[in-house]
């Protein structure tokens, strides 16, 4: 039987990016923001552009979800986000820490926030049920932290929010974060989460493994997996420990779905360049 894939044409890649946009409900980046559909009939139709608020997160996270190492949702031979979870249901644990951060005139830097979701199926179908959690001093701070977690200001939580069938709202808590080095990480929330990840060590010099450019969130994440992984609210109660796990640092802006590029090295030579 004849296939796209076997005769190396170009046809099978648009179908799996048009596969994914139409499971996604979004504008992938290989489109380079034209419809497909447009692109089927020869056209190049710019999507409506949509004004948002003024902001910029750069900081690290963590995230637990019970598939095996590593997650298929990333790196695997079907479009992103479109393979079945190793597990079902797929339990996600996100948590974030700003380290340089505003929203407007609000600076966010030390402000912390955890996007907690479930899902039944393929991460891309929009029957999600998720929760939201921020660790926010001022007024100012949790409004401007809501709108953007909650996706209301754009930038990867608006797909997220996109995708939620069932949502439980935002509680203010209070969320500890440590990164003692880079082989491990922690996050907690008193009575609701417990996230202990360990890095996968590598084959040379003792480092890490790392993953390129295949995250929604951030550009590069270290593979991970759990040591202690527990969560307990909503009537839902997670446990990935044992599974996939990543850490990486992330940028967001408004206008784009997913964490923007940046030089990997770039903290480590301001550093330098400071000393």
């Amino acid at each position: 039987m004849f296939s796209w894939a076997e005769s190396g044409r170009p046809g099978f890649a648009l179908w799996q990016i048009i596969f994914a946009q139409r499971q996604l409900g979004m504008i992938l980046p290989e489109t380079n923001g034209y419809h497909l559909s447009a692109y089927k009939k020869g056209e190049k139709t710019m999507k409506k552009k949509v004004e948002y608020p003024d902001w910029k997160l750069d900081g690290e996270y963590i995230e637990s979800c019970s598939c095996d190492v590593s997650c298929p949702c990333l790196v695997s031979a079907q479009a992103h986000n479109t393979i079945l979870p190793d597990y079902l249901p797929c339990d996600v644990l996100l948590t974030f820490i700003i380290d340089e951060g505003h929203f407007e005139s609000v600076d966010l830097a030390g402000c912390k926030f955890v996007v907690a979701f479930s899902t039944p199926r393929e991460m891309c179908l929009k029957n999600w049920t998720t929760a939201y959690y921020i660790d926010a001093k001022t007024p100012g701070q949790q409004a401007a932290l809501t709108q953007i977690v909650t996706g209301k200001a754009g930038g990867p939580t608006a797909g997220m929010a996109d995708h939620t069938e069932e949502n439980h709202g935002v509680r203010l808590v209070d969320i500890e974060y440590e990164r003692k080095d880079i082989y491990s990480r922690t996050a907690t929330i008193d009575d609701i989460m417990t996230v202990k990840i360990k890095a996968k060590v590598g084959m040379h010099d003792n480092l890490p493994v790392v993953i390129e450019n295949a995250s929604d969130l951030a550009y590069v994440v270290t593979q991970s997996y759990g040591t202690d992984v527990r969560y307990q609210d909503h009537l839902r109660v997670m446990n990935n420990t044992g599974r996939n796990a990543f850490y990486g640092r992330y940028v967001w802006v408004p206008e784009s779905p997913i964490g923007i590029k940046y030089d990997r090295y770039e903290k480590k030579e301001k550093k330098a360049n400071k000393k």
